[in-house]
This record gives C-alpha cells, structure tokens and sequence, in this order.
C-alpha cells in the first residue's frame, strides 16, 4: 500500500473523478478537502451497499455469478483501504499544524 506522502502530483493528477488538484489556501483548502472526504464516504457507502444486494443475491440464488460478486467486494475493500490511509495523513497533517510554533 502506498502511503498518502509518497503520492506524487503527477499521480494525483491521474486520478479520475477526484476533481483537478490545485494550490488552494486557506479556508478554500480546508473546504476543498472536507468536500473530497464527503464524496469519498458517500462512494465508500454507495459501494458497501452494492456488495451487500450482490452478497444477498447470491445467497438466495438470484444470481450464481461469483465473479462479479468477487470483484465488487475488492473494490469495496481498496476503496476502504484507500479512505483510511488519507484519513490517517489527514490527521498526520492535522497533528503537525497544531504543533507548530508561531
């Protein structure tokens, strides 16, 4: 797992659906940052919910496609996984900004 320092800006421009990256400051950057980790819990939840209906239907026998049930579950997982490592930096960076001194 790669941690969120070792993220370059090039790989973060790659990264589709997550809005273009930009110096901001100030209130701007905190607003842009609470705004990413609402969108990122809401995909988190909207893809936990997929995996719950693909898990139900597959134990009731409406669907015996494992495949799919596999997949929708690793993206579930990484996605997760990927949420709490910028959790994790986020407050990395918190506790450094609070232990500055002026």
């Amino acid at each position: 797992m790669v941690s969120i320092q070792g993220i370059s800006d090039n790989q973060l421009n790659g990264l589709s659906g997550y809005g273009q990256v930009s110096k901001l400051t100030g209130s701007e950057s905190f607003t842009y940052a609470l705004d990413a980790a609402k969108e990122l819990v809401a995909e988190n939840k909207m893809l936990e919910a997929d995996v719950s209906q693909k898990t139900m239907d597959f134990m009731t026998g409406e669907s015996d496609n494992v495949v799919d049930l596999m997949v929708a579950q690793s993206k579930s997982s990484i996605m997760l996984q990927y949420s709490l490592q910028l959790r994790n930096g986020l407050l990395s960076a918190y506790k450094e900004i609070i232990n500055l001194s002026i």
